[in-house]
């Protein structure tokens, strides 16, 4: 029952059910935030009446109000449960079987596991709820519960997406149950919910979600074989090795997802994603951790605009700023660079081109990034100046304005799997590595490394560092965690992941974390000092003859041409080079070996030049290898220089006679020049091919570029069109109107008429007849036909010239009144008035009302 002590802080002293939960006992019991607005009590009633008085759980709940309001919510939540409730105070200790209410117009938040209410002003309370889940979350974590009930606004959606991404449980109120949907239905449209619950069912559900809580922290570990069946599930499906990541990580997903589908033992759990693909895919979303918000850690976003802003907008090159954030989740922290470097280049008033892509291994992300609607709660970490800036509102939400969006580029990518990105300036890779095992971490950095330009710039998380990786990177600014890549380290390191097509692997690795293997880096460093002193310059070409790679000075034998730059080995290596090159390719093809060819002579400019060729498949052994290795050996440095020498002397030993000599001197100079003419003709045609594949990627691009131009004109179109919808929309809503309130009229005056009881007529400016009682119909002998036709072609059984008294009236624009008689000789008394519109006091006609001439005074002067 309620506690009405003076000092509830102290309830736990006094109650042995209730037990305060600290630091050292956060495995202790589930903490519930609930979260009600309008219609709220009706389903808080019946919710917490279903729980017994020592649930096991700690319960907290967050509704609207105003600051200062009288409420008397914990009264009523008192007499509807048996648990004991309070009103929260500073620094509260959160109790179990304990319900804690928030004052109205205030939101709590946690704080070294206490409640610390704020009084939130107008905007910032409408989303309360949303702001307590967070805090809830970023406590808690796996052991938070968010539960939102009835309510008018929109509020408590991210909240719940917080919390479950950080592994609690997510509850949503039945919206078929609530008295105001609009709560539910955002939470549910959100894609963050575990279960769609009546109030009585809700309750339920929070005793199994303890119980399974209880059970699963004294649980076992898993079993690799069971570990190793859902990894390969998940990436049957949908492509992603779980393998590489963090184990502990994942066991606790898992177990979090066994929880919210009430599975008991891990062999039935891997029975259900058997048999259910969806399972695999709530599994494959929540495993990849999609925890980020806007101006995450403030500082780091200054120290970027600080230290590395200025040299890349000072830079005279005119290249656009590339930046790229992998494993970018929903795009807060894409959208966040925007802003920096948009209002960065706008203090500086310069006009740079900025890009910016976001990388995601899930779909689901990605399109909740691009469409750039975010919740009211991001007030909080923006301000309104940002707000104002660089966001609109619309539809109960914040969405990125369109300038913004146009810079922002999301695409699905697997960073372990996927080619990097290139030429970045900036890499904002912040709390992934840590989700990784420790090999792919290595991976990840050379990708990383790979990716920037050489004056970029590496921004990792709080927890993650390069201490393992300093022949790739160099601390910018140690204390934020933003690094420079090293440019020597460039030859030593793949350009792009060794991982590529791991996805493939036969067996998968469920092993834990791998603690320093410290004599195989020494090792491989020992490798790396040899090569760098014995091994020959290299280049690395593609299967097009591309050079994709440069190790050691090759300067010596290739010869990069004028103009435009290219790295086609047929047009950067002296002619003779390239034929044997090219001849050892076509060998590598035929048979898989590596070639090492005789010495080849070749010209550089006026001077004649020797090397030695070995040309070898990369992979080894594979005539098909994407990639073949090139080394050029100076034959002065190798011992078979020896008996190139002990050859020359036996040649001169053995020198042939002048006719035999020239004979064959003869036959080399025509094979040769009939050689040249072959490779010749080669080399025309093979450059005349790339012209047109040069050709046809510039249309290629072209034809994009108008594409991406036509897009652009349907988009704004479609906006115009909607906009002229809404604005058609409300003409028409605004005509509906007025014609109900001309119906209105029209049938008040009706009424009026027929109610005077007095024969009235009205005319128009034609003096034609507009509308009359029934009263004038039987006076005149009127019919509802005669309505439009002029008064002169009606007989008006009067002895007065009506048609002159009536313009009479409306020449002098006075009132006039006058006797007259029938034909039966009755006599009336007639009033003629002329007919003034409302809007515009124009004259539009005359009103005729007849009476006895024995009813007395004018009859309308007493109306």
């Amino acid at each position: 029952m309620h506690d009405d002590r003076e000092e509830p802080t102290d309830t736990a002293a006094d109650r042995p059910a209730a037990r305060a939960l600290g630091s050292a006992d956060r495995d202790g019991f589930p903490v519930v935030g609930v979260g009600a607005s309008a219609g709220g009590l009706g389903a808080l009633s019946p919710l917490l009446g279903e729980l017994p008085a020592e649930p096991g759980m700690a319960i907290v709940v967050v509704t609207h109000g105003e600051p200062g309001e009288e409420s008397q919510l914990t009264d009523l939540l008192a007499a509807a449960t048996e648990m004991d409730v309070v009103e929260i105070e500073e620094g509260m200790a959160i109790e179990e079987n304990v319900v804690h209410v928030a004052p109205s117009g205030q939101v709590p938040g946690v704080e070294d596991d206490r409640l610390a209410p704020v009084v939130a002003d107008e905007d910032a309370i409408s989303y309360a709820i949303d702001r307590f889940f967070r805090s809830l979350s970023a406590t808690y974590r796996a052991q938070a519960v968010g539960v939102v009930l009835s309510g008018g606004l929109a509020d408590g959606a991210s909240g719940l997406q917080a919390i479950q991404q950080r592994g609690g449980i997510a509850i949503v109120q039945d919206p078929e149950t609530a008295k105001h949907e609009s709560m539910p239905r955002s939470a549910i449209e959100a894609g963050y919910v575990d279960h769609v619950l009546a109030p009585a069912a809700i309750a339920d559900e929070l005793q199994r979600v303890r119980d399974r809580w209880a059970s699963r922290r004294d649980a076992d570990a898993l079993p690799d074989d069971a570990l190793a069946e859902i990894f390969d599930r998940v990436r049957e499906r949908t492509g992603v090795d779980f393998s590489r990541y963090r184990r502990s990580t994942l066991v606790r997903r898992i177990r979090r997802r066994m929880v919210a589908t009430r599975t008991v033992g891990i062999a039935n759990y891997v029975d259900r994603l058997e048999e259910d693909a969806d399972e695999i895919w709530r599994l494959h979303d929540e495993s990849l951790i999609h925890v980020t918000e806007f101006l995450r850690d403030p500082e780091v976003f200054q120290t970027l605009e600080d230290e590395v802003l200025p040299e890349l907008v000072d830079d005279t090159d005119e290249d656009p700023i590339r930046i790229w954030v992998p494993g970018c989740a929903t795009g807060e922290e894409v959208y966040t660079l925007a802003m920096v470097v948009d209002e960065h280049l706008a203090e500086r008033g310069l006009d740079r081109e900025i890009q910016l892509f976001g990388t995601d291994v899930s779909e689901r992300v990605i399109e909740i990034a691009r469409e750039a609607r975010y919740p009211l709660a991001i007030a909080d970490n923006l301000g309104d100046e940002r707000l104002e800036r660089h966001f609109v509102e619309e539809d109960g939400a914040y969405r990125v304005r369109e300038r913004l969006r146009d810079a922002c580029v999301f695409a699905r990518h697997d960073l372990l799997n996927d080619p990097p990105f290139s030429e970045i300036d900036i890499v904002s890779c912040r709390n992934m590595l840590i989700y990784l095992d420790r090999d792919h971490q290595e991976e990840v950095a050379r990708a990383l490394h790979y990716a920037l330009d050489a004056e970029g710039a590496l921004v990792l998380g709080s927890s993650e560092s390069v201490h393992r990786f300093q022949k790739l990177f160099e601390p910018l600014d140690h204390d934020h965690n933003i690094y420079r890549p090293k440019r020597a380290s460039q030859a030593r390191h793949p350009v792009a992941p060794t991982g590529l097509g791991t996805v493939s692997r036969s067996r998968t690795d469920v092993g834990g974390d791998r603690g320093p293997v410290e004599p195989e880096d020494v090792s491989r460093e020992v490798d790396q000092v040899a090569l760098d002193l014995y091994a020959p310059p290299a280049i690395v070409l593609d299967e097009d003859l591309t050079v994709t790679e440069f190790r050691g000075d090759v300067s010596d034998y290739l010869d990069p041409e004028e103009g435009q730059a290219s790295l086609d080995l047929m047009r950067i290596a002296p002619r003779g080079l390239a034929v044997a090159i090219r001849s050892a390719v076509d060998e590598i093809r035929e048979t898989g070996g590596p070639v090492r060819g005789a010495p080849v002579r070749f010209r550089r400019g006026d001077e004649r030049r020797e090397v030695g060729l070995q040309v070898a498949p990369v992979p080894p052994g594979d005539p098909q290898a994407g990639h073949l290795m090139v080394a050029f050996e100076d034959p002065q440095r190798t011992e078979g220089r020896l008996f190139d020498r002990v050859g020359g002397l036996l040649g001169d030993l053995f020198e042939p006679g002048p006719d035999e000599d020239a004979g064959r001197v003869q036959e080399l100079e025509e094979e040769l020049e009939a050689t040249r003419g072959y490779l010749q003709s080669v080399i025309e045609d093979y450059e005349a091919t790339n012209e047109e594949l040069r050709s046809a990627h510039e249309e290629a691009l072209s034809t994009n570029e108008e594409l991406q131009s036509t897009n652009e004109e349907l988009e704004t179109t479609k906006e115009e069109l909607q906009s002229t919808n809404e604005e058609l929309n409300r003409a028409n809503e605004e005509l509906r109107q007025r014609n109900e309130e001309i119906k209105q009229v029209n049938a008040d005056l009706v009424n009026l008429l027929e109610g005077v009881g007095l024969p009235i007529v009205m005319l128009g400016a034609e003096l034609d007849i507009r509308r009359f009682t029934p009263q004038a119909a039987e006076l005149l002998g009127l019919i509802a036909a005669d309505v439009g036709r002029p008064l002169a072609d009606l007989n008006i059984p009067f002895d007065v010239d009506l048609q002159a008294e009536i313009r009479e009236v409306l020449d002098t624009l006075s009132v006039n009144r006058t006797s007259l008689t029938d034909d039966e000789g009755n006599r009336y008394r007639l009033r003629i008035k002329p007919y003034r519109t409302d809007d515009d006091d124009r004259i539009d006609g005359a009103v005729l009302v007849f009476w006895g001439e024995g009813g007395g005074s004018d009859p309308m002067d007493s109306l």
